[in-house]
């Protein structure tokens, strides 16, 4: 075990003539170091070198789809078109990562997308380069992609079938009370919205402040 040497203040009392008045003292003292977490570290480390890949794999995507598309500056925002939602689909993998059904779903529509990215580069590659050219240029898709996918599976927790179903029975808890906590809200502000008309159709009906109303009964005065 290491040890670190830090300077701490602490409350101290200091007496002159028989008066005790409160101080602060300095001390040093010995902190333990904590070992250095290489799991943490490497975890960060594949993050940050897969999140590089993916810039450029995002980048080649884009410029490869842009070309095939005429090459106009509304090509380029096409062709980010499917690397964005592709990274929309990631995130909300990552959101959904402790529930299998919706995660089935959301990795299909992911795979999809990345179907459609390496189709429009492969058209790219083969008709500028040719075959060769295809095969390469839709690989850089795959390759940084891939890589999320093998991150993913990498790093998610393992739950027993018991441990899922407590989870499953907890969010579905808290959706219920979101839920409800949403009905309310709506009913609130129908309740509100009705109150509101009917007092407008209320103050509708009076007669402006300072006349008269010709419609209603007179009232006769007592003799």
């Amino acid at each position: 075990m290491r040890y670190r040497i830090e300077t701490e203040k602490y409350p101290d009392s200091h007496t002159v003539d028989g008066v005790t008045v409160p101080v602060t003292r300095t001390r040093r003292v010995a902190v333990p170091v904590l070992p250095r977490d290489w799991d943490a570290l490497a975890v960060r480390g594949v993050v940050g070198l897969v999140l590089a890949l993916t810039l450029v794999s995002i980048t080649w995507s884009t410029v490869s789809i842009a070309h095939l598309l005429d090459g106009t500056w509304t090509a380029y925002l096409a062709g980010g078109v499917f690397d964005l939602a592709w990274c929309a689909a990631l995130g909300m993998a990552y959101l959904v990562r402790f529930r299998p059904d919706r995660r089935t779903v959301v990795d299909r529509v992911g795979w999809a997308l990345l179907a459609v990215t390496v189709t429009a580069i492969g058209i790219e590659g083969h008709r500028t380069g040719g075959l060769a050219m295809a095969c390469i240029g839709a690989s850089v898709s795959i390759a940084a992609k891939a890589l999320w996918w093998t991150f993913g599976h990498a790093t998610r927790p393992e739950l027993t079938a018991d441990d899922a179903q407590w989870v499953a029975a907890q969010i579905s808890a808290a959706s219920a009370q979101l839920a409800v906590a949403s009905v309310r809200r709506q009913v609130a502000r129908a309740q509100d919205r009705a109150a509101a008309e009917l007092l407008a159709m209320e103050a509708s009906r009076r007669p402006p402040h300072g006349t008269v109303n010709v419609h209603a009964t007179p009232s006769i005065p007592a003799a």
